[in-house]
């Protein structure tokens, strides 16, 4: 049998690029589509909503949140029109004990605000 050309190019990789391709995949296991559906849920409750909706995704560190977050967002890319930039799901990153001053500028920052 012969071996593919991506296998003899990870024969010959380096142990650094080898890691790095591999912190490259995304294993869409069930709790990762869980996690997808309900932010889909929460966004379309919330465009049913008179008031604009606002949600938090929480977790401790390192169990997959901004993954979670940066795959739903490709879902709505940023539109740019004549008079105004329409992002439909923002992503904004708190500092750890945020206060809300903090919080109203970490908003800013994510929805690039002019300082």
């Amino acid at each position: 049998m012969a071996t593919s050309p991506d296998r003899k190019k990870w024969k010959t990789m380096a142990a650094e690029d080898r890691i790095a391709a591999v912190n490259t995949i995304l294993v869409l296991h069930p709790r990762f589509r869980d996690a997808i559906n309900l932010l889909r849920r929460c966004y379309e409750d919330g465009r049913r909503s008179a008031e604009p909706v606002c949600r938090a995704l929480l977790g401790v560190s390192g169990v997959g949140k901004t993954t979670v977050i940066d795959r739903y967002r490709r879902s709505f890319p940023v539109e740019e029109t004549e008079t105004a930039t329409l992002q439909r799901v923002l992503k904004v990153t708190l500092q750890p004990n945020a206060k809300p001053k903090g919080i109203a500028a970490d908003i800013l920052f994510a929805l690039r605000a002019p300082t």
